[in-house]
């Protein structure tokens, strides 16, 4: 089993209460925008110019 010192880059996140419902359970829905947020956190990190890498 991995564990977080097995990869590179690590994006620390924060669950809002408008994500999780009465069990603090994380809706389905709020998934992908964790994923985003974390892969924009890497992009952030790489310090690559935007438009340049977009092209």
């Amino acid at each position: 089993m991995k564990t977080r010192h097995d990869f590179r880059f690590f994006e620390p996140l924060r669950v809002r209460w408008a994500e999780v419902d009465m069990q603090k359970i994380v809706f389905n829905g709020h998934y992908l925008t964790c994923f985003d947020t974390a892969v924009a956190g890497y992009w952030r990190a790489l310090a690559l110019p935007h438009h340049d890498t977009m092209a």
